[in-house]
């Protein structure tokens, strides 16, 4: 199903002539430099493709030909474009068969008299650092075995560009006689299927030089007799288009996103600035970065907050006010890393409104007194990791869960609602994205499970909740402690949050003692106390434990009465 949503959409970019997805024969390669060759077979010079962007220098993209996945020894060279291992026999043990099997590949396509193959011909990879030319890039030729492509001396375009050279060799590769003729997977028809799939680059921490979806390296993953991919058997046309539209979509920042250790990558089956909108809803923009975008991304985000805004108050979208089609079909694609293979962690297909509406529901749990902003799913995860650890690796199946119930509707992970908990009994940190997380988990689930409760965006004074009103005691009299003495170090949250949260028949009326104390030398005492008699009447006893759910309950109503303290200074 996900390959073959890749592949429809291959044909979509391709009816609307997209110039950079590379056509059957071609991929999009990094390539960081060019040997220029004189007619007569010499190496003039290295030209230096690599592009500066910001303090980095990366490699620079181009179309080059095809270049299929290989594995073990003995793996054969590409055409016309290769690293530095196959080109000149810089690298590891294996540098001088790899440059001998480049070698016979190209003397097998060109003819005797081209330029390029009077080099390699006579070129010896033992003495290659002996050449000033060469010697100039050891250690970026060494460290990082980058792509190389030819240019002859006087040319305008670089070899891998002449049509006469590809024609020979495509007319070549697609005569092959060892093929194996299945029905695809994914268009049903009698085809040459491929035997290795051409691996997917730039999802993160998978290897630099690529990963699997489909590949079968063992024989307990083989049945039927049949061996390598053949277990899944897919054209070779159609291999090219899914792998290569998948490349494509992860080389195009507005097309993909990092969560923890997840790449999500999403698509719209329609042109349009769905993709725009998908990008910014799933990650918003913080309001530093804001201010130094272009005025597109800054009209993108007005959209958004447009959208946001009318779900949130269950007005249906206009799409012809923003020229939107609200059904149109959207992708969302979650992929993991997994050693040479990569794992579909999650996957959804759905109308655009469908995907809209199920963030703004999202965002809409996440509002809370005290942020204005929508708080990226990247920035929730964060929230469970220890801040101190070395290991900052967030969960990978609670990214999976996470993202699942945003898409369906679902309660959110109860993992995530633990992990909170747990981080807050620690740090007794209660930062505004920890609070939203409670009580969008809180409110999700009671509204599913039906379950009575009232839980709010800002201060609840009137809450029949027992929690919820020690919650707001318990900030109470941190107040009256903090305006007693401000120059305390530690109040009574560093000594007795975390059992006030949990068992709060044991804590409160040593608390309760204490504040005698702090009222009477407090500026405002009368306020304190009648604060404190407010929020007692509406408490008839101390329960001695508090479940998980009434613990997120007590820490909202403490985050709300808190957050009401800075309003009400503000507001005088």
């Amino acid at each position: 199903m996900i390959l073959q949503a890749l592949y429809k959409y291959y044909n979509i970019l391709q009816d609307e002539g997209m110039k950079d997805l590379p056509k059957e024969g071609y991929s999009m390669q990094k390539v960081s430099f060019a040997l220029v060759i004189s007619l007569n077979g010499e190496l003039k010079g290295i030209l230096d493709l690599r592009d500066a962007v910001g303090k980095k220098i990366l490699p620079h993209e181009m179309l080059v030909p095809e270049q299929k996945g290989r594995c073990g020894k003995n793996a054969p060279s590409y055409f016309l474009c290769d690293n530095a291992k196959y080109v000149l026999g810089i690298g590891d043990n294996d540098k001088l068969s790899a440059f001998n099997s480049f070698k016979d590949l190209h003397n097998r396509y060109l003819e005797g008299n081209n330029p390029f193959l009077k080099f390699i011909n006579k070129f010896d990879p033992c003495k290659a650092f002996e050449n000033e030319i060469i010697l100039k890039y050891k250690i970026e030729l060494e460290k990082n075995n980058p792509n190389i492509v030819f240019k002859i001396e006087g040319d305008n375009g670089y070899m891998h560009e002449r049509k006469e050279l590809l024609e020979v060799w495509h007319e070549d590769i697609s005569k092959s006689s060892d093929d194996i003729m299945m029905q695809c997977l994914i268009t049903g028809k009698i085809e040459p299927i491929a035997r290795i799939h051409i691996p997917i680059k730039g999802v993160r921490n998978s290897q630099s030089a690529g990963a699997s979806i489909v590949s079968f390296n063992d024989k307990s993953f083989e049945s039927y007799g049949k061996d390598s991919s053949y277990n899944a058997p897919i054209s070779k046309s159609a291999m090219f288009k899914y792998t290569t539209v998948l490349n494509y979509l992860l080389r195009n920042p507005k097309n993909h996103m990092f969560i923890g250790e997840d790449t999500v990558v999403f698509w719209a089956e329609k042109k349009g600035i769905y993709e725009d909108l998908l990008s910014e809803l799933l990650n918003p923009k913080a309001e530093k970065e804001e201010i130094e975008t272009e005025t597109s991304d800054m009209d993108t985000r007005n959209i958004v907050k447009d959208i946001l805004f009318k779900y949130s108050q269950g007005i249906k979208l206009n799409g012809k006010k923003y020229n939107i089609d609200s059904r149109t079909t959207v992708h969302i694609l979650g992929i993991s890393p997994n050693n040479a293979r990569l794992a579909i962690a999650f996957y959804e297909e759905n109308s655009f409104e469908y995907f809209t509406s199920r963030i703004a529901d999202h965002y809409n749990n996440l509002n809370i007194i005290g942020n204005e902003k929508s708080i990226p799913i990247w920035m929730i995860l964060n929230e469970t990791i220890i801040k101190s650890s070395k290991d900052k690796k967030i969960s990978p199946v609670l990214s999976k869960s996470l993202m699942n119930s945003i898409f369906t509707g679902r309660v959110y992970p109860s993992s995530l609602y633990n992990a909170i908990i747990s981080r807050i009994r620690a740090d007794r940190d209660i930062n505004y994205k920890r609070a939203a997380i409670i009580k969008a988990y809180l409110i999700r689930k009671y509204k599913l499970l039906k379950i009575k409760g009232d839980i709010t965006v800002s201060l609840n004074e009137n809450s029949s909740s027992i929690p919820y009103q020690l919650g707001r005691l318990f900030a109470v009299l941190e107040k009256a402690q903090l305006e007693a003495s401000p120059n305390l170090k530690s109040t009574i949250k560093d000594r007795y949050f975390t059992s006030a949260s949990a068992t709060p028949a044991s804590v409160f009326p040593v608390l309760l003692k204490l504040s005698l104390h702090h009222t009477t030398k407090a500026e405002r005492t009368v306020y304190f106390e009648k604060l404190k008699g407010e929020i007692l009447q509406k408490v008839d006893k101390f329960p001695k434990h508090f479940s998980l759910d009434e613990q997120g309950e007590f820490i909202l109503g403490y985050y709300h009465q808190t957050q009401s303290f800075y309003v009400k200074k503000e507001e005088n």
